[in-house]
């Protein structure tokens, strides 16, 4: 069936069914999904018989699922790098007299099990609309927000664990603050 040929189904799932499937990819969940059914609708055989053999197969997909890490190359074939972010830490550091608020998180390469670290601090803007105008002023008043930024110029890091990657990044970041005074 061509894909615009394709619909959307609704149907009622038992609540352990509804919470295995919620743990899939959409991807992943429509395609098992289909296949299960064209599977259990081939050879003729009754509705009980043919819901049993779904069931089967349900059954062994979770199985398979539950083995199955969160990168799988088969499933995540149009990535070319895959992370999952292990651990996040936020800090206030003062940096040229100022008070600053770090993100930084731990991201786990799937591939090579190795982690790095991405870094943010957070940034208060203020954006002014520049259109619609009605009459000559602005239909909304400039409004203040809070963004986080990414901190490119934080050494790249690369550990074994989560916590060792962060504990590398954050004598990185030691080394671009404010020290306190020593007594």
């Amino acid at each position: 069936m061509a894909r615009d040929e394709n619909s959307k189904v609704t149907f009622y799932a038992d609540a352990d069914v509804k919470q295995k499937l919620d743990q899939l990819d959409p991807g992943t969940k429509s395609h098992t999904i289909n296949a299960l059914l064209r599977k259990g609708f081939e050879g003729g055989s009754t509705t009980p018989e043919r819901l049993d053999v779904m069931d089967a197969r349900v059954r062994t997909l979770e199985a398979a699922y539950r083995r199955t890490p969160m990168y799988n190359k088969e499933f995540h074939d149009y990535c070319s790098e895959f992370y999952t972010v292990a651990k996040t830490i936020q800090v206030v550091v003062s940096r040229n007299g100022e008070s600053m608020t770090v993100k930084i998180e731990a991201l786990r390469n799937e591939e090579t099990g190795r982690y790095s670290t991405r870094a943010y601090y957070e940034e208060h803007v203020t954006l002014q609309p520049t259109y619609p105008k009605a009459y000559g002023k602005y239909e909304r008043e400039p409004d203040d927000f809070i963004v986080w930024v990414s901190w490119l110029d934080l050494p790249w890091t690369d550990r074994d664990s989560a916590e060792a990657a962060l504990g590398q990044a954050l004598g990185f970041l030691r080394e671009r603050c404010d020290l306190p005074a020593r007594h």
